[in-house]
């Protein structure tokens, strides 16, 4: 509770000092960037302490990022002081719902994650994230070092652990307990960010709600489609929540096409997961610089440098996400300028915002670029086809809330004004340029299906089809007389995930995974999650837009029925949000929000051994522990050996070594490091570990539950410690020495 509230106060005032930045930066928003105001604030924060970092070691601390804070706070309040509280006043209301929304979804998930969903950090690669989170969270320089390489910094995009290990070290909580505040907070920003996008598009408090639900809260359709039909429940399936997720593919061609309530309730801070709610606040961006009123650009050279700090964190914390969603601001800032400018040379502004604001994106975060040693290798072509059963089970909702998007809004071309009960409509279908259109339209998208029907991809055809569809509407939409901006923005949203899409099904990002069944994994796992954030936003704007049309154009009752189909699909979503949970990923029955309580029931000497290490050792001194299957050549990963870098962030020899496989593809170190730690636990020859302890600057060697377990490993080869290391900690078979 304590900790909680230590976090949310941290949180708060970061917020608090980031607010006069977001009023000028998301100024054409109801709510002028409230909810935002906390993301920005938090990566903002962030990228001055790793600037500042990565030149002077002064990291590690609170003291950091405490005056970061307070400077950012000071001048911002100083310069925009008026624009901040004129926007605290006029957004009252609004602010008031989305502080709410904010802080019910962080308790909720907080209690979710303690009672309904065990908290442990213990399963899946949690391990990986805790580690890098506690490496960034002890760090005075970085890139913060690698906690399972010794000697070694991290080669893996890093600034989002660097955000929540920040965090963690403005409030003063642990970081296991740190790590379940992250989850939490993660989820309330893009709950609320989900419900401030939603308002700005729809204006409608009731409508926008259907954001957060359809985006963060809800699974796809393989339960009620597959599990449930085949008598699959949670209490006689042990993996009934994770099945959802696997969905695409088969034996020859292995995916993943995780969605955010699946991530959340696994419950891994990896880098997918921490880009959301920039990945939402970005999308709030684009919103926001393309409603600029007339004569007033707010993509100001000003708003560019500070956006492209927003845009550009995105590569530094998951790098797939940065191309897609600058694609969708830069489309922003050409169709708003399109609009507002009736001039020839309309297109010469946004053809020097749109490069500089990549360009300004990727300068000044030049460093990751640079830190980072490339883990793809190029593109390659797709040679397994998605199954369209399978495809529908997981994009079915959203395609039908796409496809209902475009036909209404083609139907109608001119997009109506709605105020209240009433409304207006130029209806333009019998206009030569809206027949040209309707046919243009047409004839693309039978295109489409049959280019796909031909490759044996139904699929494709179905997104090249849908994302012809969405860019013709879409071109009519801004040269009809007075374009409505939700119509706008909810079809570029559907252009963008439908090329995407379309990607997916024709080419693969090459990586460690290339050549084997797993190969385009990461491209259908990464484009699928932005994909899913793209058309969940516009199937929400569509269940708005769309009715209201068919309610105007039809009847009331076809309204209705629309309606009704689409509750009865989000009910089917559903059916993964109720039942999922009755299946956690672990079986531990520790209620709290530390992740690493569980150890102390598990291994209470080595959970003991632990918390010494973490009250007793400053910097990042080098602490050797055991390695799974030591005597094997090829070590396993996903145990919960490597406990002690996982829970202290101090490095050790080495990790997992699969996971360090995938970062240094061919290091010849790797292998050397197994046989050493093997040698140095199993050797009785004092002279061989000492000289093995002094290669890799070991400090402390780790005697626990592990180490005692470990195969060829002898009660006598572990005593040699004793004989030249002097011992620190001793409890309940656990033992450390210091050299």
């Amino acid at each position: 509770m304590i900790a909680s509230i230590q976090w949310i106060i941290a949180t708060e005032v970061i917020a608090v000092a980031a607010l006069p930045f977001a009023t000028r930066l998301w100024r054409g928003l109801p709510d002028r960037g409230y909810v935002f105001a906390k993301i920005l604030g938090i990566v903002g924060v962030t990228y001055v302490v790793w600037i500042v970092g990565s030149v002077l070691p002064v990291a590690g601390s609170a003291l950091l990022p405490a005056v970061v804070v307070a400077l950012l706070g000071i001048g911002g309040w100083a310069i925009w002081r008026v624009d901040a509280v004129e926007t605290l006043r006029s957004t009252a209301r609004l602010i008031v719902i989305e502080e709410a929304i904010f802080l019910a979804a962080f308790v909720v998930w907080n209690l979710v994650r303690a009672f309904v969903i065990h908290p442990g950090i213990d399963h899946t690669e949690q391990f990986m994230d805790m580690a890098f989170l506690n490496a960034a969270h002890r760090s005075a320089s970085f890139p913060p070092y690698d906690p399972w390489m010794s000697g070694h910094t991290i080669n893996y995009y890093y600034f989002g652990y660097l955000t929540w290990a920040t965090i963690v070290n403005l409030s003063g909580v642990a970081p296991a307990i740190g790590y379940n505040l992250a989850l939490s907070t993660l989820f309330a920003l893009t709950i609320a960010g989900t419900f401030s996008l939603g308002y700005a598009l729809a204006r409608r408090l009731t409508w926008a709600a259907l954001g957060p639900l359809l985006v963060v809260l809800i699974g796809n359709w393989h339960a009620i489609a597959v599990q449930i039909p085949a008598g699959l429940f949670p209490w006689n399936q042990n993996y009934w929540f994770w099945d959802s997720t696997r969905v695409i593919g088969n034996a020859a061609d292995y995916t993943i096409n995780e969605f955010p309530f699946f991530s959340f309730m696994l419950g891994d801070l990896h880098p997918h997961v921490m880009a959301l709610p920039v990945a939402i606040a970005t999308l709030g961006l684009a919103v926001a610089w393309f409603v600029a009123p007339p004569g007033e650009d707010r993509a100001g050279w000003g708003h560019l440098l500070v956006g492209a700090v927003l845009i550009g964190s995105l590569f530094a914390t998951n790098s797939w996400d940065f191309p897609t969603y600058l694609l969708v601001v830069a489309g922003a800032l050409v169709a708003g300028r399109y609009l507002r400018d009736d001039l020839p040379d309309w297109w010469r502004p946004p053809a020097r915002q749109a490069p500089v604001l990549a360009a300004a994106s990727v300068i000044l975060f030049l460093p990751s670029y640079l830190e980072v040693r490339g883990l793809t290798h190029g593109i390659g072509v797709v040679t397994t086809r998605s199954d369209l059963l399978q495809y529908l089970q997981v994009f079915g909702l959203f395609l039908a809330g796409a496809a209902l998007l475009v036909a209404s809004i083609g139907y109608v071309f001119q997009p109506m004004e709605l105020s209240g009960e009433s409304g207006s409509v130029s209806l333009r279908w019998a206009s030569g340029a809206g027949v040209a259109g309707a046919i243009v339209m047409a004839a693309a998208a039978v295109a489409g299906i049959v280019l796909g029907a031909e490759v044996q991809v139904l699929p494709l055809a179905i997104d090249l089809a849908l994302a012809v569809g969405a860019g013709v509407v879409l071109w009519r939409v801004l040269n009809s007389d007075d374009p409505r901006a939700g119509d706008v923005l909810a079809l570029l949203f559907v252009l963008v995930a439908a090329l995407i899409l379309s990607t997916t099904e024709l080419v693969y990002v090459r990586d460690s995974f290339d050549g084997g069944p797993s190969y385009r994994m990461n491209t259908v796992f990464k484009f699928y999650y932005q994909a899913w954030v793209l058309l969940g936003v516009a199937t929400a704007y569509a269940l708005f837009r769309g009715t209201a049309i068919i309610r105007r154009y039809v009847s009331r009752v076809a309204s209705l029925a629309v309606l009704g189909l689409f509750g009865a699909g989000i009910l089917g979503g559903l059916a993964y949000t109720f039942l999922a949970p009755q299946s956690p990923p672990h079986g531990d029955t520790t209620r709290s929000l530390d992740g690493m309580a569980w150890l102390a029931s598990a291994a209470p000497g080595d959970y003991a051994g632990i918390q010494w290490l973490n009250n007793h050792v400053t910097g990042h001194p080098v602490v050797l522990e055991g390695i799974e299957n030591a005597t094997a050549s090829t070590p396993v990963d996903y145990t919960s050996f490597s406990r002690v870098s996982t829970f202290t962030g101090l490095p050790t020899v080495m990790g997992w070594p699969g996971h360090e496989e995938q970062w240094r593809p061919g290091d010849p170190d790797i292998e050397a490091r197994i046989q050493d730690v093997v040698t140095i636990y199993q050797t009785q020859n004092v002279a061989t570990a000492r000289r093995l302890l002094r290669r890799y600057h070991v400090r402390y060697v780790f005697v626990g539950t592990q180490e005692r377990d470990l195969a060829g490993v002898t009660p006598a080869d572990l005593a040699k410690f004793g004989r030249f290391m002097k011992v620190v900690f001793r409890e309940d078979g656990t033992t450390i020495y210091k050299w």
